[in-house]
């Protein structure tokens, strides 16, 4: 889907959508969140759901919270001073398109502008 296992790749932030009615399921590359604390706010938020990632505008106005957050597997396309990146899944209830650029706001240090994977 998205770089290959091997040298690192670089910097990547991009997501790819898929609808079910109002819930679209996320499949998210990031190198702005590590597979390390990608991990730690999964477990957070799996004990309050409140800690889930939000959905943000360009201001960072929730417009929803994420429904679950699972941590798929590392990837080799690190960003700033992180490692590895991570893929991961979450879901969200929407009844407004994902098309091109979204904001994820995971936690208060890392809001992660995406941008729409071409297929």
């Amino acid at each position: 889907m998205f770089a290959a296992h091997g040298a690192m790749a670089a910097c990547m932030n991009k997501y790819i959508a898929q609808r079910d009615g109002s819930k679209y399921t996320l499949t998210i590359l990031t190198g702005k969140i590590s597979y390390a604390e990608a991990y730690e706010l999964a477990q957070t938020a799996s004990k309050s759901p409140a800690l889930l990632p939000e959905w943000v505008d360009e201001k960072g106005k929730m417009i929803t919270r994420a429904l679950d957050m699972k941590v798929i597997r590392p990837m080799p396309v690190a960003c700033d001073d992180k490692p590895m990146g991570v893929v991961i899944s979450t879901t969200f209830l929407v009844a407004r398109p994902l098309n091109g650029k979204i904001y994820l706001k995971f936690d208060d240090k890392n809001t992660v502008a995406l941008e729409q994977q071409e297929r």
